[in-house]
């Protein structure tokens, strides 16, 4: 069943339990709720970061993104605190990003999942799935999540191509799970 159309996402406990040591407080003051789908996009868009600055034209011409697009996923990489702007419309890598892109790439992963699982709406969705007693939560349950962190910032159907988002990264993490040593 597609995740647009269920209920529930079902998550695997065993993978995403396996991140459970790379859990650090989470960074309450980011309520940033992912628009990029796609986190393995995210983590290429660090770990493969060509040259000291990149445009977001850069970016949207390497991924083949639009514009809008490429916003999204530049976006994501600022929030984790991987990439800041420099010179007004350039992107260069900060101290975390270039600690992911000087690693190999099991070590990249790493690094780059403790990002992710540092905020706190990623971190309240693998807290749901790691207490749940059948590897199941309700899709309503994650949309809430992304509801309480927006404190009214998003509309009804912003929320739901959130949620996507957000289950589209649980999914990510799940299946790179098995990187993390």
């Amino acid at each position: 069943m597609e995740t647009g159309t269920s209920s529930s996402s079902g998550f695997s406990r065993v993978a995403l339990g396996r991140l459970r040591p790379l859990f650090s407080p989470p960074d309450l003051s980011n309520d940033y709720v992912p628009q990029a789908n796609d986190l393995g996009k995210v983590f290429e868009l660090v770990w493969s970061f060509d040259g000291p600055t990149q445009s977001p034209s850069e970016v949207a011409t390497r991924f083949e993104f639009d514009p809008r697009q490429a916003f999204y996923y530049i976006e994501a990489a600022r929030e984790l605190g991987l990439v800041q702007s420099v010179e007004r419309t350039r992107l260069a890598l900060t101290q975390a990003g270039l600690s992911i892109r000087g690693s190999d790439e099991s070590g990249a992963l790493r690094l780059f999942i403790e990002r992710v699982v540092a905020n706190p709406v990623v971190r309240g969705a693998l807290d749901a799935v790691l207490s749940s007693p059948d590897d199941h939560v309700p899709k309503a349950a994650i949309s809430k999540l992304v509801e309480e962190a927006s404190r009214g910032r998003y509309q009804r159907s912003t929320i739901g191509r959130r949620t996507e988002s957000l289950i589209s990264w649980m999914k990510w993490l799940e299946n790179n799970s098995e990187f993390v040593k």
